[in-house]
């Protein structure tokens, strides 16, 4: 019996080849693996974020639904990630392709694999705008705010 499939959102990004290719190839190939798409933002340009000196990056959200828990679905995220190229040097360092799970469903967990939510998603401007243009009234799990709400705090710390 099949299990249930899941929501997920994820955050592509990229700042080394050719960027808004490799965020299409890994776009087919989660869904060559059984993930499938249900919504894609537009691809964003944008600053790097937490290591400032290297090219920027394109980014982008998906919303997914998948029969994969969390574990499987990141450990399917690396391997992706490691065909396409990626290569972990340093911490928040130019990739060829960087995918991150923002939310599954509502869950909350913290460990040495994986944290949920994603533990920079309320901070990093890039994930909130394209979140805010698919699904603006989706809830953060832990802080009770919508993307929209978030974004619009973030925005006013940013410009205080």
């Amino acid at each position: 019996m099949p299990r249930p499939l899941k929501t997920a959102w994820l955050s592509l990004g990229s700042n080394l080849g050719n960027p808004r290719e490799q965020l299409s190839e890994a776009c087919r190939r989660l869904q060559a693996s059984g993930v499938q798409i249900s919504k894609s933002s537009s691809m964003l340009e944008s600053k790097p974020w937490g290591k400032t000196d290297q090219p920027d990056f394109v980014n982008q959200v998906l919303k997914v639904e998948t029969s994969l828990g969390p574990f499987e679905l990141l450990n399917l995220i690396h391997e992706i990630e490691d065909a396409m190229g990626r290569v972990r040097t340093e911490l928040w360092g130019p990739r060829l392709i960087d995918v991150d799970i923002l939310f599954y469903e509502e869950t909350i967990m913290d460990t040495p694999q994986l944290t949920l939510p994603h533990p920079y998603v309320h901070l990093r401007r890039f994930c909130l705008e394209l979140l805010c243009e698919l699904e603006p009234e989706l809830v953060h799990p832990v802080l009770k705010q919508t993307m929209k709400e978030i974004n619009e705090a973030l925005k006013q710390k940013e410009e205080s």
